[in-house]
Order: structure tokens, then C-alpha cells, then sequence
């Protein structure tokens, strides 16, 4: 694999990435010099220690697997949108569907991804995130669905976008719901204390 032997046999630039024995990358280059009769008199041959930008490549390939394995293993619906309530992209719950049923809804307005009524509080509760990081949390009761109870938690990730992480805390808000009916009701009659 040398690029030099490969202009000599083609007659045409070439590049070639080596693994050398000591860890290093190098990128080597070789262009043909030709005469103005198109015959070959000379080959320009560049190395490059390109050693940096593979490990940064590496070590960034390293980092998405690891987030993509985390949002894998988060069972919330979570996506990421503009200010301008555009979807930029999302990620299904793995037990609970609040989206409305549509192919391919990146580039669409949440209000015609997930219900209006959510969509709403959503891009209201976006507008009191001002720094990058800054979070709104509030819970959810829909009007299409007034069994199901979500908690949404909004984060302001870049200048011009947030991610919203939507969990079904329904469980929760009924245990809730039982513990108080039973702070107040006596256990055998159903009456009030």
C-alpha cells in the first residue's frame, strides 16, 4: 500500500491512511509532476500525522455510542425542539404513546406531533428558559386523555433548542390519590374521619 508505487502504476494522485507500528496515523499523499506531453516526470509525495484527529474521531464515536445507549435505556418520551416549537427529533416511550399519529414528524409543529392541549403548555413553559441549561418542570393532565397523568420537564440545550423529557407518572398519581382518600375515610365504613 504505498501511494507512491500506486502513482507510478496509474499515473493518478492518490491517498492512503496508514496505521503505523508505533500508533501513530499518517495520512500519505502522492500526486504526479507530468510534462506537457502528459508523461510522468516526478511525484510529489505529503505526509500528514493525522494521529490527533483520528483519536478525536474515535473518542467522539465513543461518546455518541454511550448517549445513544443511554436515551436507549430511558423508558420516557423524549424530543428536541426549536423555539419556534419546529421537532427537530424525539425518541418513543417505551411504554406510553402521547403522539399523534404521524410518519416522519421531524420538521413538524409539536401541536401536530403530540396533543395541542401539550404542545401549548410545552412552548409556554419554553418561555421562561433563557440561559443554556435553565429547566421547567410541570405536570400534565390531558384533555384527550384525563386518565393518563405525565410530568414534562423542558431544558434549554442550545440558544435555539430544548429537550423535552415526557414520563407517565399515572402509577404515582394514583397511589396518591388512594393515600389521601384513606387519610380521610375510615377503612371499614368509607366515611369520612
Amino acid at each position: 500500500k504505498c501511494p507512491v508505487a500506486t502513482t507510478i502504476k496509474t499515473g493518478w494522485p492518490w491517498k492512503e491512511e496508514i496505521d503505523f507500528p508505533d500508533g501513530s496515523t499518517r495520512l500519505l499523499s502522492s500526486h504526479p509532476v507530468k510534462d506537457d506531453n502528459g508523461k510522468l516526470t516526478g511525484i510529489i509525495e505529503v505526509e500528514l500525522d493525522i494521529t490527533l484527529r483520528k483519536d478525536a474521531e474515535r473518542a467522539l464515536e465513543m461518546s455518541q455510542q454511550r448517549s445513544l445507549a443511554l436515551i436507549d435505556a430511558i423508558p420516557d418520551f423524549m424530543f428536541i425542539f426549536n423555539n419556534a416549537g419546529i421537532l427537530i427529533d424525539y425518541h418513543p416511550a417505551d411504554n406510553f404513546d402521547i403522539t399523534n399519529d404521524i410518519k416522519n414528524p421531524e420538521g413538524k409543529h409539536l401541536s401536530e406531533v403530540i396533543p395541542e392541549d401539550l404542545s401549548r403548555m410545552v412552548l409556554k413553559s419554553n418561555e421562561y428558559l433563557m440561559n443554556i441549561g435553565d429547566k421547567k418542570t410541570f405536570e400534565f393532565i390531558s384533555e384527550s386523555r384525563p386518565d393518563v397523568f405525565l410530568e414534562c420537564r423542558i431544558i434549554k440545550i442550545e440558544s435555539n433548542e430544548n429537550v423535552c423529557i415526557v414520563r407517565n407518572i399515572s402509577n404515582q398519581k394514583i397511589r396518591e390519590q388512594d393515600i389521601l382518600y384513606k387519610s380521610f375515610h375510615d377503612s371499614l365504613t368509607g366515611l369520612y374521619n
